[in-house]
């Protein structure tokens, strides 16, 4: 594509009309189709319909996702003039370069000195304090301990007493 410089050979569609139409678009050899003006042509890696590929294509001042590269007939379009298919702003269009065959990825530049290590996490939060009491230390018990009395199904009469009672005036 000598006209148009797309920055990848694969870009992946999100959100389409049809989600099989979801997925990685990969570059094809230019058509040469007047219909395309030259642009970018991709096709879907894994999906086709009616057992025709499926392609990301531009035709005149839109965008489409059809099996036909040189019609206006598609699953779904926008208008959009933009050269490559991830400049559409109204699709998700986003790009994992692949480096085109004989291509390298640009030299680093120098650094003065080595860059530091990136710094550990942060220390975990401490665990929560156990629900459980812990060894040794007893926990209220709703049994009655040995040393009171068990309860008795009677009331208990007061202590005689050791004066006697005046009798009623």
């Amino acid at each position: 594509y000598p006209d148009y410089s797309c920055p990848c050979e694969e870009v992946t569609l999100a959100g389409a009309t049809y989600p099989q139409m979801d997925g990685a678009y990969s570059l094809i050899k230019n058509p040469e189709n007047s219909v395309n003006d030259g642009k970018p042509v991709y096709q879907h890696n894994t999906f086709t319909y009616e057992n025709k590929p499926v392609y990301m294509y531009s035709l005149s001042q839109y965008w489409l996702v059809g099996n036909d590269y040189t019609s206006g007939s598609a699953f779904q379009n926008t208008v959009s003039a933009v050269d490559c298919p991830n400049e559409i702003a109204d699709w998700s269009v986003t790009h994992a370069c692949v480096a085109s065959p004989g291509e390298s990825p640009p030299p680093l530049p120098p650094s003065a000195s080595p860059s530091p290590s990136p710094s550990p996490p942060p220390p975990s939060p401490p665990p929560p304090p156990p629900t459980n009491p812990p060894v040794g230390v007893t926990s209220p018990s709703p049994t009655p301990s040995p040393s009171s009395s068990p309860p008795s199904s009677s009331p208990t009469p007061p202590p005689p007493s050791s004066s006697p009672t005046p009798p009623p005036p």
